[in-house]
């Protein structure tokens, strides 16, 4: 384990056992929120809960707390709508960029879903009103913001697309390069410069085993997830179906 994430989480139990009430930690990626919850789970008396306002949420809060006491857990995070006022279609990382801009830590900021000519940012409660009073502009474009509740959040409709494929084995560069249409020399290259993710951890290995489930995405080119493996072809190739995100 990262000596710095044990230390977080080592923190977090002890403030926990002192007080005797939920701890909430800012936003979380899945690497450090596995690496956090790893540590927890040593611990019989303390249990946690995550929270990144919808169900497939990338980024989340997790509550730690003592686990023979009942809480209402009351997630510390809202949602802010941010909508433009011209016809130009802006993206997740000019959106990004612009709260970061305004001297925000990146832990105080979850998902940002755009459909449209709005982005819904899910925040830690106590930086909302900051955004909504101090965000004027996203690129070159004036914004207005409010406040909007969690259950209030549009999330677009998923797109892939659906590949069939069969493969010679599991291996990454193979599933890879079945997903991404591209070479298996030129996956390999590109995973082994680290442009490579399986579940959102930076894999250089062209040889590691993907399983059902797996999310790989590959720099400048998208998101892939195996979405189930169908047995064998006559030739003894491995048949799977993968879902590429559009």
């Amino acid at each position: 384990m990262n000596i710095s994430y044990q230390k977080m989480a080592d923190d977090y139990i002890k403030w926990v056992n002192k007080h005797q009430k939920p701890k909430f930690t800012n936003f979380l990626d899945p690497i450090v929120r596995e690496e956090i919850e790893y540590e927890l789970k040593k611990y019989e008396e303390i249990s946690y809960k995550e929270d990144g306002g919808y169900e497939n949420a990338e980024r989340k809060v997790v509550a730690i707390f003592p686990a023979e006491i009942k809480f209402d857990l009351q997630f510390p995070i809202t949602a802010v709508a941010i909508t433009t006022k011209g016809e130009q279609q802006l993206t997740h990382r000019d959106y990004l960029g612009a709260i970061l801009g305004l001297g925000l830590a990146r832990d105080k900021i979850g998902d940002i879903i755009v459909v449209e000519s709005k982005a819904q940012i899910i925040v830690m409660e106590d930086i909302k009103d900051y955004i909504i009073n101090n965000i004027s502009r996203v690129g070159n474009l004036s914004v207005t913001a409010k406040e909007i509740s969690i259950n209030e959040i549009i999330l677009p409709e998923e797109k892939y697309k659906d590949i069939f494929a069969t493969v010679s084995s599991l291996r990454l560069d193979s599933i890879a390069s079945a997903a991404f249409n591209i070479s298996r020399s030129k996956m390999a290259e590109l995973i082994r410069i680290g442009r490579a993710k399986v579940n959102w951890k930076i894999v250089d290995d062209v040889s590691y085993s993907i399983n059902v489930g797996d999310m790989i995405s590959i720099q400048g080119r998208g998101r892939a997830r195996v979405d189930s493996i169908d047995g064998k072809t006559a030739k003894g190739r491995i048949k799977i179906h993968i879902k590429r995100f559009i």
